[in-house]
């Protein structure tokens, strides 16, 4: 009898341990590595920044010229934007040095290099280019037609499509940033800003507008912040995103929604507006109040002429 007991106790012990074991043969786990990234958590937007800064070491080398990258928030990836036809050795060097990074980065193709923004026609002129006003603001002395920086470092007087005199390249900010004042010298000339009475950065995703010389007043969304943008002239940081339509001669225009001026156009895909059509606009609040940066304090202390 007390055999018995013990034989019976031995046999449950046993069973207690192959239930366990066949429990954890049949545990749920990722069978592969796409799995185990499904599972995981995703990125942060702060971890996702510092992988657009270590990209943002190879910003302005031949591999990247025609290139664009930044954070998109909603996928939690980095984004980088090649054109189509954008194939070379040195590109495709880097993509796969992209690619090799981390798994958070994501490639897309569009249909052009986004380029800078001048051309002939009928807005504010320097030595036969064209570009667009995009505010006019103060110090409190004197007031200032703000522009695109690479639009003032071609020229030094300015005048409108009437020819009348504006005024003199004050400060100009290009590349790094893109960004210029226009020192107005004419007294008699009428200055306003419209319908615009703040700035500030309204979300990704919002509906925006765009006012310049070449496609007038055009509209779109506001696709995100902090975009790096690899021109042939030099790399700008921190751009806007949109996909609203800009042109040759749109240079130095104002992004804005309602009262609120947003960003300056910088540029974006030449030779239409179709599917797959980007943007770039330097953000109007680093120059302007509480929120401007360094930058701001390089140049006049600036605020919207009322």
């Amino acid at each position: 009898m007390f055999r018995e007991l013990i034989r019976r106790r031995i046999i449950a012990v046993l069973v207690g341990c192959i239930s366990l074991a066949a429990a954890s043969l049949f545990a749920v786990v990722p069978a592969n590595a796409q799995e185990r990234s499904a599972v995981s958590a995703k990125p942060s937007v702060a971890q996702l920044e510092a992988l657009q800064s270590n990209l943002d070491q190879y910003a302005g080398t031949e591999a990247t010229v025609g290139l664009s990258w930044g954070v998109d928030p909603a996928t939690r990836t980095v984004v980088i934007s090649v054109p189509k036809g954008d194939n070379d050795a040195a590109t495709r060097a880097f993509l796969r040095r992209a690619r090799q990074m981390n798994d958070n980065i994501r490639i897309e193709r569009v249909a052009r290099a986004p380029q800078l923004f001048l051309g002939p026609g009928d807005a504010i002129y320097t030595g036969g280019g064209r570009c667009s006003a995009a505010l006019i603001a103060t110090d409190g002395v004197s007031n200032y037609v703000v522009t695109a920086g690479h639009c003032t470092n071609i020229g030094t007087s300015w005048t409108t499509g009437s020819g009348e005199t504006i005024g003199t390249t004050y400060l100009s900010s290009f590349p790094g940033n893109d960004y210029g004042f226009i020192r107005v010298t004419n007294l008699s000339l009428p200055l306003t800003n419209g319908s615009i009475t703040t700035i500030g950065n309204p979300p990704a995703n919002s509906s925006v507008q765009k006012v310049g010389s070449t496609t007038g007043l055009t509209s779109g969304t506001l696709i995100g912040y902090g975009r790096t943008v690899n021109y042939a002239e030099g790399t700008v940081f921190d751009l806007i995103e949109t996909n609203v339509c800009v042109q040759p001669g749109d240079s130095g225009g104002l992004l804005f929604q309602g009262d609120m001026g947003i960003g300056i156009t910088s540029g974006g895909t030449v030779g239409g507006c179709g599917p797959g059509f980007q943007s770039f606009f330097q953000p109007l609040s680093e120059l302007f109040g509480s929120a401007a940066s360094a930058a701001q304090k390089a140049g006049p202390q600036l605020h919207l002429v009322k």
